[in-house]
């Protein structure tokens, strides 16, 4: 009862600080290709002007690309987070149904932790302490408040691998395991790295064979959505970005990984240490598995420049955190057996109080020294900036903007994206803005004015400030 209680507080309080309605980019390209999802529609016609001749990339908005057969555009988006927010909008609206999605998503993640640890033998007390420390990590409660893919695809991980320890006596829930890896990289391809461990614990032929039945439908979905839209199965709107990998990351990320990790999830520390202690003469495929969970994902990210960039840009390994959390209750209850001479288990205690307390300090801390919930104020100043425009600017406007230009495309404003132009391409917009009586508008963060500007030369006057967001008019007399 304590723990059911315990687990409807978090929920209550997970809900309490996710943000719903559009914000920055990637939170309002989601939106935008859900709500495509939910009127059946694979892409939108471009909102251009026609008397202002540029290429038709100045005009498409972050989170899509242009078509130029057909002037649309088409979310760059894998299917699978649009989808989900697509039906439980329909269904619930788009501010509660997603609400929903995402505070299940995220008490799943910690069930599906203990869960995991207890099918592993670990005991209860243990098991509670791993998935306690999980639900606390900055990341994780940083990614339940945000509409993106980082949430979804750990939530899906995670249900994956235990459907598979489950899965080893039984081929309905091996066919779960299949769903469940289905989703997952329907949600962000890369997740396709858990496939190594899923089969690793499944092993069995039967057992793989009713994983394969069971994620087939979605696989054939995922797949007949790429063909339509890029046409080839394997294919995403992210086209080439496996080329922004790069062997130099490797020993920088490494680092970052060492200093944020212990902060985010201290109860990896005990994973990763203890794991050439553990008891691998009677999990050996389970352990294997975990490690492949949990290295496949930290390994390949440490070569993305983009993970060590801030604290919260970690959030591409956060799939591989129940694996870390697992791997630390193993490791807990092996300290467990560690005993003094009158039996008793001083190490475990020590190691876990201090781990218990450490998490409690430095989650608390780093929820307000990280703003770790500002996500619904950093929404709130692009909701604000975004109805700002609908209500002071004429329909014409043109806006110079890259973070709102997903918000405002949604209410059918034109923009004009101000990181695709050159000043060569900014001077026929300006004119052919003049002659047609277009009001011409910049909104964009504060430490992007000054690029923005040298893109977009001219008389530009500011008018308003968002906190970071800045609101400024170009004079065209």
């Amino acid at each position: 009862m304590f723990v059911g209680a315990a687990l409807a507080t978090y929920a209550v309080f997970v809900g309490a600080h996710f943000s719903s309605g559009f914000g920055g980019a990637d939170v309002s390209g989601y939106i935008n290709s859900a709500r495509l999802l939910s009127r059946l529609r694979l892409t939108t016609p471009m909102i251009v002007a026609p008397e202002i001749e540029t290429k038709l990339w100045h005009y498409c908005p972050l989170g899509f690309t242009p078509r130029e057969e057909t002037r649309t555009m088409a979310p760059i988006y894998p299917l699978g987070l649009p989808l989900q927010l697509a039906i439980v909008g329909t269904l619930g609206g788009w501010h509660w149904g997603p609400l929903a999605l995402y505070v299940a998503g995220t008490c799943l993640t910690v069930v599906c932790c203990y869960g995991s640890s207890r099918e592993l033998g670990v005991d209860p007390v243990w098991a509670l302490g791993a998935a306690g420390m999980l639900a606390i990590s900055p990341m994780l409660l940083w990614s339940s408040e945000h509409m993106m893919s980082d949430g979804p695809a750990t939530t899906w991980n995670a249900i994956a691998f235990y459907a598979a320890l489950r899965g080893r006596r039984s081929r309905i829930a091996a066919g779960w395991c299949g769903v469940a890896l289905a989703m997952s990289v329907m949600v962000r391809p890369t997740n396709v790295m858990i496939l190594p461990a899923l089969a690793v614990v499944l092993w069995e032929r039967k057992k793989l064979i009713a994983a394969c039945v069971g994620g087939l439908p979605l696989a054939a979905l995922l797949a007949a959505y790429n063909t339509l839209l890029w046409r080839k199965p394997w294919r995403t709107g992210y086209a080439n970005h496996h080329e922004l990998f790069e062997w130099s990351s490797f020993g920088p990320t490494v680092e970052y990984y060492v200093h944020w990790i212990p902060h985010l999830l201290p109860i990896a520390v005990v994973g990763v240490a203890c794991i050439a202690f553990l008891d691998w003469r009677r999990g050996r495929r389970e352990l294997t598995g975990l490690i492949l969970w949990a290295g496949a994902f930290i390994g390949l990210y440490a070569f993305y420049p983009f993970t060590r960039l801030d604290w919260w840009w970690s959030r591409f390994v956060l799939p591989a955190y129940p694996a870390l959390a697992v791997l630390g209750a193993l490791g807990l209850q092996r300290l467990a057996a560690t005993t003094d001479r009158w039996g008793r288990p001083l190490v475990a205690a020590v190691v876990g109080e201090v781990l218990v307390l450490a998490s409690i300090g430095l989650s608390v801390r780093d929820w307000r020294v990280l703003d770790v919930y500002g996500a619904s104020r950093q929404n709130e100043i692009y909701q604000a900036a975004t109805h700002w425009f609908l209500e002071n600017t004429p329909e014409n406007s043109v806006v110079a903007t890259l973070h709102l230009s997903g918000s405002l495309t949604h209410y059918g404003r034109l923009i004009v994206r101000w990181d695709m132009l050159t000043p060569e391409d900014w001077d026929p917009i300006v004119a052919a803005a003049r002659r047609s009586g277009r009001p011409i508008y910049f909104c964009d963060w504060s430490d992007r004015v000054d690029e923005a500007m040298r893109r977009t030369p001219g008389a530009w006057k500011k008018l308003t400030q968002f906190e970071h967001l800045g609101v400024w008019r170009l004079a065209l007399e």
